[in-house]
Order: structure tokens, then sequence, then C-alpha cells
């Protein structure tokens, strides 16, 4: 586990503004970690039986001991963040492997509806995404940082 004083400042910031806003266990950070982390994970090489059951055998148990790592460093909703890792891998997964017949019929809504987003993620989670993008963008990129930050701490 990285110790907060071996942080770069920046991350050291993000950590103090997280902790200090109360925002670290918010919907939108367990989002923009819960990206971040499921994007490290290679998907795997070939279609699998159970998709669920592999992220559970192959990635869970590291997921949650990063997720704790930063709980460490600032209290997060550790609950959330793991629902949306297995959540984006799994989508990814389909993504790759699962295609389906997609039909697009409301043009406001024709992204979501062709990649599945809507589908993958609860409508809550979709509608704040949607109306806090700037303050999204900003914890994938601190909480991207941070994670990459904390698998190479952690592989030392």
């Amino acid at each position: 586990m990285a110790q907060f004083s071996s942080l770069p400042p920046h991350l050291k910031e993000y950590i103090v503004s997280l902790s200090n806003s109360g925002k670290g266990r918010t919907k939108l950070v367990s989002i923009a970690i819960a990206k971040a982390i499921a994007d490290t994970y290679p998907l795997p090489t070939g279609n699998v039986g159970d998709i669920k059951s592999f992220f559970r055998n192959t990635m869970e148990l590291d997921a949650m001991r990063l997720i704790s790592n930063i709980n460490e460093l600032s209290i997060v909703d550790t609950t959330a963040i793991l629902t949306y890792v297995r959540t984006f891998f799994i989508w990814r997964y389909r993504v790759a492997y699962d295609p389906h017949v997609v039909i697009c019929n409301n043009p406001d809504t024709v992204v979501q509806d062709f990649f599945g987003i809507d589908a993958a993620i609860d409508q809550d989670a979709t509608s704040l995404m949607k109306a806090e993008p700037v303050e999204l963008m900003h914890h994938r990129a601190n909480g991207g940082q941070l994670v990459k930050f904390l698998m190479a701490a952690g592989s030392q």
C-alpha cells in the first residue's frame, strides 16, 4: 500500500480535496474511479462461458485490494466502486465478444443505444454523468493517475 507521503503532489492535493469536500463517497467519484480501475484489466483473449464468473475468479480480489488502498487514502464508497468496476469490465467484454442488434430510434440517445451504455449503467448514474461532465472527467483523470500510481507501487 502506498503511503500518502509517497504520492506525487498533485495526487496529494486530489486526495485532500476529496477528503475535505466529502466528495469521496459520491456516485460520480465512484463511477470515475471504477472506470479507471476497469480499464486497467485486460479482456480475455477470447469468448468465455460466463463473464461474471471470469471477473470474479480472475480480477475481483485484485480490484478489492486496489479499492481498499484508495479507501485508506480517502474514504470512498467501496461497494459502489466494485460494482461499477464489474459493470464496466463486463460492458467492455460484451462490446468485444457479444455484439447484439441495436435499434436506434431516438436521435437524442443514439450514441447510448448504439454502445449499450444505458443498458449497462443505471439511469441515475447516466443522468449524473450527463449533468456533471467536467467534474466526471476531473475525477476520471485524477482517479486514473491514482490507480496507476497505486498499481505501480504495489508491483514494487
